[in-house]
């Protein structure tokens, strides 16, 4: 899995970062990294559009108003009415007793692990492809002293039942305790996948025979209401607590609710004191959170039509260089495979990442640096893939995709054509009459990198 790595790293890692090198790391069943050297950015002229999360977002006019107008009160005295009103919303759209604003959704994951497990030596069961589980550094363990056992997670982000009911450990004082289910919906790893309701059904039946919880990292979950037509609070009763964020494709800069039973709540409340999650004047972040909740829900069907419209273009490249399971294009993300037999994922994006010295001036507002992953964010849907129009944005998405993979270049007698040609390529996504292309070497071929087979895959951190 292919993430972006910022920060300081030692060794070769932090020379190359100080040097102002991106650094590319794979998931935890690689340990290594690629790095990738510096290159040119776009002119300020160029738009831009980031696809690699829809964590990137910037809020829009009527969420800033809605900031600025926000009275600003301490929220650690519970006085704040913002934040009580958006935690109301939260626990009525969720089907919940009682909801909690927190600053990220991994701290509400662990918060909600360690309010199901307030025991050291309890155990909670994990899908293995999960986020919580890769990508939350072991923090059950690490801070709340609590065991996860793993059970595979299938290509629709569900489990095998027997398999789930045999990771649920007898009453023996040798054993750890089994106390919770994780479930992750949409499942980020497998590509944004929704879980189905009988699925959900059946692992809250098997748990409230064994007397555990079931706990949702929901981290996209109005994704998947909106995907199943249903009301969040459809799919959430049949689990014990929930973790949504704000910020992922809802518009909120940062932010994260949990909800469930007020008991659990109140024992959360204290987890995230303890934690140093209890901030003071957040009524900004809450009016924020109120936007994205009550205005920006709808906004994600849009996102999931433009994935679809993204991935079909992928798909119809001539000649075809990708393959995507249209199928599983479920909510926002995209994953798609290269069909390039000698480049590996590294080199791929290596190459994506550079802005030639002629793309600027000849796509202009058209050109997008493009990664292997596809995630819209709301609040400027219409001025990214919409340029002038959706598909139109997405055929030159693809056409970059399509000249830079296979590092492409057209044949014309002067440097006008050329741009006209590259111009015209974006506009149309077709290479207009009479334009021939001469492809070079991709390059030497690498050793496999995807932990998935060569699929990319579309997890970001949080």
């Amino acid at each position: 899995m292919l993430v972006l790595i910022r920060g300081a790293l030692s060794g070769k890692g932090q020379g190359a970062a100080a040097a102002g090198a991106t650094l590319l790391g794979w998931s935890p069943t690689r340990g290594y990294l690629t790095v990738i050297p510096k290159t040119r950015h776009p002119a300020a002229h160029v738009r831009v559009v980031d696809l690699r999360t829809d964590s990137v977002t910037k809020p829009g006019p009527a969420m800033l108003q809605a900031m600025v107008a926000a009275a600003h009160r301490a929220e650690l005295m519970r006085e704040d009415p913002i934040v009580h009103e958006l935690k109301k919303i939260a626990a009525d759209m969720f089907g919940m007793e009682d909801a909690l604003f927190l600053p990220s959704g991994t701290m509400g994951n662990l918060v909600a692990v360690m309010s199901h497990c307030w025991e050291r030596g309890n155990e909670m069961i994990v899908g293995d492809l999960s986020h919580l589980h890769i990508y939350e550094q072991g923090s059950s363990a690490q801070v709340a002293g609590v065991h996860s056992t793993t059970v595979t997670t299938l290509r629709n982000g569900t489990f095998d039942l027997d398999e789930l009911e045999s990771k649920i450990r007898p009453d023996h004082p040798s054993l750890a305790r089994s106390r919770l289910i994780c479930l992750e919906n949409s499942h980020n790893i497998q590509g944004g996948c929704v879980l189905p309701l009988t699925f959900l059904q059946e692992v809250r039946a098997l748990a409230d025979r064994y007397g555990l919880s079931v706990h949702m990292d929901g981290a996209r979950l109005l994704n998947a209401a909106v995907a199943q037509g249903v009301p969040p609070h459809t799919i959430l009763q049949h689990t014990h607590s929930v973790t949504m964020c704000l910020n992922k494709g809802l518009g909120s800069p940062v932010g994260s609710v949990l909800a469930g039973s007020k008991d659990f709540i109140n024992r959360a409340v204290r987890t995230r004191h303890a934690l140093g999650g209890r901030m003071g004047q957040i009524s900004v972040l809450a009016a924020a959170g109120r936007v994205s909740l009550l205005d920006m829900v709808e906004r994600l069907e849009e996102d999931h039509r433009n994935a679809k419209t993204f991935a079909q273009a992928l798909l119809d490249c001539d000649p075809p260089l990708f393959a995507v399971d249209m199928a599983s294009v479920e909510t926002n993300i995209v994953v798609f495979r290269l069909r390039e037999p000698s480049w590996t994922p590294s080199e791929f994006c290596a190459h994506m990442f550079q802005v030639g010295e002629g793309e600027e001036a000849a796509l202009g507002q058209a050109l997008l640096t493009q990664r292997r992953r596809y995630k819209v964010r709301c609040e400027n849907n219409t001025n990214g893939l919409n340029e002038t129009s959706g598909i139109m944005s997405v055929k030159a998405l693809t056409c970059r995709l399509l000249f830079r993979s296979l590092k492409c270049t057209i044949v014309a007698s002067s440097k006008n054509q050329r741009a006209d040609m590259l111009q015209r390529l974006c506009r149309d996504g077709a290479p207009p009459p009479g334009v021939t292309t001469t492809r070079r070497s991709p390059g030497t071929p690498g050793r496999a990198e995807s932990p998935t087979c060569g699929w990319w895959t579309s997890a970001a951190t949080r």
